[in-house]
């Protein structure tokens, strides 16, 4: 039999989905996690209360698996020889971090890099937009006072944190812990680098977060 509640609206008969255990009908809800307006259902197996295997992604850039984010963001270079503190493409917007304005966790990133350059680089989070700072591929970063006060961290990738290929290499920086406060669900970030660093194309490097959110 089909385990559903019907309910008399006047004049229209409404049916909700419903499971019978022991002679009691439990009501079925779907979880959704959109914000005031709009709806961002999950997907996935709901076992025992709790949500499992729920990935949901957004842009093909950002794939959630429960409270746990990962997102992918790509400079864009000019392909040339970087010098110790020059800023390797422009700001990068990692959108989605949280869910809704709040906390969350920098677990661990992943930086990919095609030219095989194995190049030592900082990558530094903002948990606020630092719009007071100038972001110029290729040149000097120069950190406003009013933005300096958002970075929630630096990650230091040395050259010998890459796992080199026959033409590529990655590098992988876990166990970070950086808590941030993020004040419009977004993280922002820029690759730095760290020493002398050449790179064939403008496509070369890929950073991949992977968040905890907590709120």
């Amino acid at each position: 039999m089909a385990n559903n509640v019907l309910y008399n609206e006047p004049g229209v008969g409404r049916t909700f989905a419903a499971d019978e255990v022991n002679s009691a009908l439990y009501q079925w809800s779907k979880i959704d996690l959109g914000a005031p307006g709009s709806t961002m259902p999950l997907t996935g197996t709901v076992q025992f209360g709790a949500v499992v295997d729920v990935t949901r992604i957004q842009s093909g850039t950002v794939t959630t698996l429960g409270n746990a984010v990962r997102i992918k963001a790509a400079p864009v270079m000019s392909g040339a020889t970087y010098s110790v503190g020059q800023l390797i493409g422009t700001k990068l917007v990692l959108s989605g971090a949280t869910r809704i304005v709040g906390l969350g966790i920098i677990e661990s990133v992943v930086l990919s890099d095609k030219a095989n350059a194995k190049g030592a680089v900082n990558v530094v989070f903002f948990e606020a937009n630092p719009v007071s700072s100038t972001f110029s591929d290729h040149t000097t970063l120069a950190v406003n006072n009013t933005d300096l006060v958002n970075i929630v961290g630096a990650v230091q990738i040395a050259t010998t944190d890459y796992v080199g290929f026959s033409a590529n290499a990655v590098a992988t920086k876990n166990g970070l812990g950086l808590e941030f406060n993020s004040a419009d669900t977004n993280l922002y970030a820029a690759i730095i680098s760290n020493g002398t660093n050449i790179y064939a194309s403008s496509s070369d490097l890929q950073l991949t977060v992977n968040i905890l959110m907590v709120s």
